[in-house]
């Protein structure tokens, strides 16, 4: 994990912390993956964020935004790697400061 990486994990965790507290919860999983996902694995990922227990989160990886384009991130099932655009990083780090 990169140094600048590692400064904003507080702010990552406070925000998924914020948004598993939050009424608009469900909506937003719905709007994110429809209504075809597995409701406990989902109603257990949100008690573990209201816990602050983010163990179970996938490495995270930060790549070039050469590589994806225009989006800010992605997830790969195969390798259960999260990627971040390295300018998304950018502006996340000038958010925090």
């Amino acid at each position: 994990m990169t140094n600048s990486l590692t400064a904003i994990l507080p702010t990552v965790f406070d925000s998924l912390f914020y948004f598993a507290q939050s009424d608009s919860f469900w909506n937003k999983i719905a709007i994110a993956f429809g209504t075809e996902y597995d409701l406990a694995e989902a109603e257990e990922i949100r008690t573990q964020w209201q816990n602050r227990e983010f163990s179970q989160l996938p490495e995270i990886e930060i790549i070039s935004d050469a590589i994806l384009g225009d989006f800010r991130g992605g997830y790969a099932a195969n390798s259960n790697q999260i990627y971040l655009a390295d300018s998304f990083l950018k502006l996340l780090l000038l958010r925090q400061y």
